[in-house]
C-alpha cells in the first residue's frame, strides 16, 4: 500500500464543510496535534495555518498555539487576507516571530498570481533537506563508488 498524499487531501477536502464567518484556529490546531502524534518521532513537527480571517476564539487559539510549541512543534502562519493586520500571530507562530509568519498582504488574488513563489518561500523554510529518490540514483550512476 502506498502513502497518496495528494488523494488523501482531496478526500478530506470533500469531507470538509465550509462554515461562513467562523475561523476556529484553535480546533485546527487541536487537531494538528492529534495527527502529529502519529508522525516519524525522528522528524521535526511543523504545523503551517493558512488563514483568511481573524480566529474566532483568540484565548483557546493561543493556548493551543503555546501547547504545540512547548512540545517542540514549529508553528507557522501565513495570513491571506486584504484588510488589517495581525500582529497576535507574530506571538503564537515559533520564535522568531517574523520568520514563522508569511504574510500574504493581497489576499487571495496576490496569492493565486504568485503561488509559485509563496510554494517555494514556505518549501524553503520549511526543509533543511530536500531528498530525491532520482536525483539519488543519479549520483549513484555518475559516482557508483
Amino acid at each position: 500500500m502506498t502513502f497518496d498524499r495528494e488523494t488523501m487531501l482531496k478526500n478530506m477536502e470533500e469531507k470538509l464543510q465550509y462554515r461562513r464567518g467562523l475561523t476556529d484556529m484553535a480546533q485546527g490546531l487541536l487537531t494538528a496535534e492529534k495527527v502529529l502524534l502519529d508522525g516519524r518521532k525522528d522528524a521535526q513537527s511543523e504545523v503551517i495555518v493558512l488563514t483568511d480571517g481573524k480566529p474566532s476564539f483568540k484565548f483557546a487559539t493561543a493556548n493551543a498555539a503555546k501547547k504545540l510549541t512547548r512540545n517542540g512543534v514549529r508553528l507557522i502562519f501565513m495570513p491571506i487576507r486584504t484588510y488589517g493586520n495581525s500582529p497576535f500571530l507574530l506571538s503564537w507562530a515559533t520564535h522568531p516571530g517574523k520568520e514563522n509568519v508569511f504574510r500574504v498582504k493581497a489576499g487571495l488574488a496576490e496569492l493565486e498570481e504568485r503561488m509559485g513563489e509563496w510554494q517555494t518561500k514556505l518549501l524553503v523554510s520549511t526543509c533543511s533537506q530536500i531528498y530525491s529518490p532520482l536525483l539519488e540514483a543519479a549520483r549513484k550512476e555518475e559516482f557508483p563508488y
